[in-house]
């Protein structure tokens, strides 16, 4: 598979060189295989950008280029929107297959930041694990599987509109996180869910998680009744068991992290 990595700050450079590593053999391209540095494209201020105007204006030509003619499988974007989401909607429009990354604040400029997103990381994934063992007590793995599988098959509704022409948009609907706490005190969910369909969001990303971020099962169930876009249940999935809940909750799709998925 052939993978153009783009990522145009120090923070995205970070995630773009894990993600490569793991990528392994795959055939991964990035700007400095062009000739350019993130030293240079990392420029912020407007005095600053229009001094290098130019410079950005090759940048682009270039990048859009080698999409056209390298053809890679697959556009992955790191922050540094800017730039970046245009070349994502070029690839896309090009039929190729566009990703765009916005990495988590606190891991911006400095390595040693990553440990702490890690060890928030196994806090989260813990207590989802407990979650899903006190789901069990009430419907059984087997129950729940049945319950899933009971419902009508779905066709990939949430990668068919992340397919249509042109950067999409997933939404959020979230109440809170650790970093900013509570965001909306009252949260008026199933608003904010039909605004974002009518605004022309082409999915929306439901948080569930209880503790940290003061999600709920009942949001996702919710919304999903309210809305005719698909919905993601964005949560810290474990265990299969959270894949079968989600199915049975509405969702089209669910979000996996890969770093706390465990092989078997």
């Amino acid at each position: 598979m052939k993978i153009l990595l783009l990522a145009g700050e120090e923070s995205g450079l970070l995630y773009a060189r894990r993600l490569k590593a793991l990528l392994g053999a795959h055939e991964v391209r990035g700007y400095g295989d062009y000739g350019f540095r993130t030293a240079d494209l990392a420029v912020m201020g407007f005095w600053a950008v229009l001094k290098k105007l130019f410079f950005f204006i090759r940048v682009k030509r270039t990048m859009t280029r080698a999409i056209d003619t390298w053809r890679p499988d697959v556009v992955c974007t790191i922050d540094y929107p800017g730039l970046n989401l245009k070349l994502a909607a070029h690839a896309k429009a090009k039929g190729i297959r566009a990703v765009h990354v916005v990495c988590p604040q606190v891991w911006a400029w400095h390595a040693g930041r990553i440990p702490k997103i890690e060890a928030a990381l196994d806090r989260l994934a813990e207590h989802a694990r407990e979650r899903v063992e006190q789901a069990r007590r009430r419907v059984s793995p087997a129950t729940m599987l049945r319950t899933a599988q009971a419902l009508p098959r779905g066709d990939f509704p949430f990668e068919k509109a992340l397919r249509t022409p042109g950067v999409s948009f997933i939404c959020e609907c979230k109440k809170a996180s650790p970093s900013k706490g509570l965001i909306a005190p009252d949260f008026p969910y199933l608003d904010i869910a039909r605004d974002y369909e009518a605004a022309g969001a082409d999915a929306i990303s439901v948080l569930t998680e209880p503790k940290w971020f003061l999600g709920a099962d009942a949001y996702l169930a919710e919304i999903a009744a309210a809305v005719k876009v698909p919905c993601l249940r964005k949560d810290f999935i474990v265990d299969e068991y959270m894949i079968c809940e989600a199915k049975t909750l509405g969702a089209a799709a669910t979000l996996l992290i890969c770093a706390i998925l465990e092989e078997t």
